[in-house]
C-alpha cells in the first residue's frame, strides 16, 4: 500500500508510512559492500558508529537506507540479464553499501525533511533521495547498474541511540502549515529553487 494512502495527522505531523529494520550494515572501509551486524550505535550529528561512511562534515549522508523490495527488484532484473561472468553475483541486505536496510517502506514516497523514528529512541532527518554518484561504485562494475542513485535515500541523526534488525520504523512529515508544502528530491533542487 503506498505510503500517501496510509496518511493521518498525528502531533501536527502526518504519519506517512511505517516498516522495519531488515539488517543494519556496516563496513571500516569505503568503496565496499557492508556487512550486518546485531546492532549499530547512530550518534548524533555523525552517523553510525564505527562506519566508513560516518560524516560529521556532511550532514546529507550520515546513514543510507535501501529497501529490501529494491534489493530484490535488481535481483530479478539482474538474472534476466546475467552473463556468465555474474552468475556468482550475490545480491544481498549491505551489498549497496546501505547502512540500513528496510522492508516496507518505498523510498520512491519519501520527501526531503520526512523524520524517521526508529523504535521510539532514534530520530533521524531524510537529507537526500538518491545521490550522485562521480564515478561508478564496485556494484555497478560487478552487476552493470546500481540501484542505490535512484532507490537509496539517506538521513541525519537527530537522536542518537541502538538500533537492531526488526526494530519498527515510523515515516512522520510535517504538516503543511509547517512545511509550506514545499518539498524538494534532492540538494540540487533545493538550491536552484533558492537561489532567487
Amino acid at each position: 500500500m503506498p505510503i500517501r494512502e496510509r496518511e493521518r495527522v498525528e502531533n501536527q505531523n502526518i504519519v506517512v508510512g511505517f516498516g522495519e529494520i531488515c539488517t543494519v550494515n556496516i563496513s571500516e572501509k569505503k568503496g565496499i559492500g557492508k556487512t550486518p551486524v546485531r546492532k549499530a550505535v547512530l550518534i548524533k550529528g555523525i552517523g553510525i558508529q564505527s562506519d566508513a561512511h560516518s560524516a560529521p562534515d556532511d550532514e546529507t549522508r550520515q546513514v543510507s537506507f535501501l529497501a529490501l523490495e529494491s534489493i530484490e527488484k535488481q535481483k530479478r532484473a539482474l538474472k534476466e540479464k546475467m552473463s556468465d561472468h555474474q552468475k556468482d553475483i550475490v545480491l544481498m541486505p549491505g551489498s549497496f553499501a546501505e547502512n540500513i536496510t528496510t522492508k516496507g517502506i518505498d523510498s520512491l514516497e519519501l520527501m526531503l525533511n520526512d523524520i524517521i523514528e526508529i523504535a521510539e529512541d532514534v530520530v533521524l532527518q531524510v537529507s537526500r533521495i538518491g545521490k550522485e554518484c562521480p564515478a561508478p561504485c564496485s556494484i555497478f562494475y560487478r552487476t552493470g547498474d546500481c540501484i542505490m542513485p535512484r532507490e537509496g535515500f539517506f538521513a541525519r541523526v537527530l537522536k542518537g541511540g541502538a538500533v537492531y534488525p526488526n526494530s519498527v520504523i515510523k515515516i512522520t512529515r510535517a504538516s503543511v502549515g509547517q512545511s509550506q508544502g514545499i518539498s524538494y528530491k534532492s540538494e540540487k533542487d533545493f538550491k536552484v529553487l533558492n537561489a532567487a
